[in-house]
């Protein structure tokens, strides 16, 4: 058994038992495997599992660790995935709500993709920057306009934009 990859899969499946019995209390370093994919990624993606999210934090786990192909954080998987509830504990743990990935997407314009508007919500309720541009020239508006979804339009209502 290979205990780094043991651990990957627990924080996928979101087993909060699993995961502490593998990690025994220490932080397991799995930067050698999956990409740079981080134990937090993973539970920030696959699934809502908030009692792991705090857990990972409480091992010393860095909120803002970068994916290295692409720069995203834990709190781009988060909101992609719309789950509020982790983007607050993430945020209430340090997280940089204006982190821009890259190629300049922030995890505001990542939350336009989750079929579920309660991330951009919950975003915006934590004072996401909206003006911030990618690469290309484009904010966060412009990326939300462009999927024309009704439900995100009415949260944009709520907040005049």
């Amino acid at each position: 058994m290979n205990i780094e990859i043991e651990f990957l899969k627990a924080c996928e499946r979101g087993d909060l038992e699993k995961a502490k019995a593998l990690a025994n209390g220490t932080l397991i370093d799995t930067s050698a495997f999956d990409n740079g994919w981080t134990p937090l990624m993973r539970a920030c993606s696959f699934g809502c599992h908030p009692e792991l999210v705090k857990y990972l934090i409480s091992l010393g786990v860095l909120v803002d660790e970068l994916e290295p192909e692409d720069g995203s954080t834990a709190l781009f998987e988060a909101a992609s995935e719309g789950q509020p509830e982790i983007i607050e504990i993430l945020l209430e743990n340090g997280a940089n709500i204006n982190h821009q990935d890259f190629e300049g997407y922030t995890a505001i314009m990542y939350a336009v993709i989750s079929p579920e508007p309660k991330s951009i919500d919950c975003l915006l309720r934590n004072n996401a920057n909206t003006e911030l541009l990618t690469k290309d020239g484009q904010k966060f508006i412009d990326i939300a306009r462009g999927f024309d979804n009704e439900r995100i339009l009415s949260v944009l209502s709520k907040f005049n934009l």
